[in-house]
Order: C-alpha cells, then sequence, then structure tokens
C-alpha cells in the first residue's frame, strides 16, 4: 500500500514540476506586435500598440512621448493595461507644435519582454 501512495505522490509532483515548468516557459518567451506612429482625432493626439498573442497575462504600457534635442524625452501621456493580446491606446489633447512618437513596453512579472518606438510625426 506504501508503495501505492509513493507513486501517486511521485506522479502528482512530477506533474506540478511540468505545469511550472510550461508557465515559466511561456513567461520567458519575447512577445511581439505592433507600434503605430502617433495620429490625430480631432483635438486628440492618439498613440497605440497591438500585443500579438496569446501570452500570459502581460501588462502594456503605452506613452506618447515629446522630443527634446537637449533632454530626456517628456512622457505627455501615459496609459497601461494587464492583457494576454490586444491593443492599448492612449490619448491627450493636441500640442500646439511638437515632434511626438509612441513607446510602447510589455512586461510579465516585472521583466520586460517587448518594447518598441514608432517612427516620429511632427504635429502643428
Amino acid at each position: 500500500m506504501k508503495g501505492i501512495f509513493r507513486i501517486a505522490a511521485t506522479a502528482v509532483a512530477a506533474t506540478g514540476l511540468v505545469l511550472t515548468s510550461a508557465l515559466a516557459a511561456q513567461a520567458g518567451e519575447q512577445a511581439s506586435g505592433t507600434v503605430q506612429v502617433p495620429y490625430l482625432s480631432g483635438n486628440n493626439l492618439i498613440g497605440s500598440a497591438n500585443l500579438n498573442g496569446p501570452n500570459a497575462p502581460t501588462k502594456v504600457c503605452v506613452s506618447l512621448l515629446q522630443l527634446h534635442p537637449y533632454a530626456p524625452d517628456v512622457v505627455i501621456a501615459s496609459n497601461c493595461k494587464t492583457i494576454t493580446a490586444g491593443t492599448v491606446t492612449v490619448s491627450t489633447t493636441r500640442p500646439n507644435c511638437a515632434s511626438v512618437h509612441t513607446h510602447v513596453e510589455a512586461s510579465v512579472n516585472g521583466k520586460t519582454v517587448w518594447y518598441a518606438d514608432s517612427g516620429n510625426v511632427v504635429i502643428c
């Protein structure tokens, strides 16, 4: 009888190890997607990114950045969502005149798995 319980316990432990390894491998894979150049819609400046999937639950942050020649770029709007796949959008009121781009960063358990920047566009 003890032998049956040992075999059953070993099988349960092995199954748990396989499932844990599969989830860790999935979380460790690199995500992919697309990022759009910011565009105007009415009086709003909009940036968006699409995360291809399926993925482990992934925190996707999309930011609109204004470029500065002598300083780091400035975040003018940002939005984060936890998704497995899909689109994340951010918008803000139209700036007077600025060179802007969209930046996206996706992370799983705090580890960045994908990031990208769109091309720059001048909004005046």
